[in-house]
């Protein structure tokens, strides 16, 4: 009877406007844990299958990213590291399979196009 009773409360609950944001809410929660749940059961501290060496190589691709300057920040990332690969930075050798499509001539030079806020490219920027 209790049971019925409840049963009809959420029915007639979800009629509602508040109601059907709030089941819609409960829903997206639950697909977001079951989600989450599923990844981290995937992820290498919880025995995933991505190999050591390639979780550390994740890891030092991770750091360079954060161990960025802000000007670096506005620089393609396929840029910075054919640079820091020709000058043969520690870096690089912690990631030694990392290729990038930069073509660089022999004088370590690559043609790129240049975006600006205002567009603009100006000599002082060049």
């Amino acid at each position: 009877m209790y049971i019925n009773r409840l049963i009809r409360s959420l029915f007639r609950f979800t009629r509602t406007l508040k109601g059907t944001i709030a089941i819609g809410l409960i829903s997206l929660l639950l697909i977001i844990s079951i989600t989450m749940t599923k990844a981290t059961a995937q992820s290498p501290g919880y025995g995933g299958s991505i190999a050591p060496r390639v979780w550390r190589q994740i890891q030092a691709l991770e750091q360079e990213k954060r161990s960025r300057t802000p000007a670096q920040q506005k620089i393609n990332s396929r840029l910075l590291y054919a640079i820091r690969a020709r000058r043969r930075e520690s870096f690089t050798r912690q990631v030694p399979y990392l290729r990038t499509s930069v073509k660089l001539n022999p004088q370590g030079e690559a043609r790129i196009d240049i975006k600006t806020a205002r567009g603009q490219v100006t000599a002082q920027l060049i």
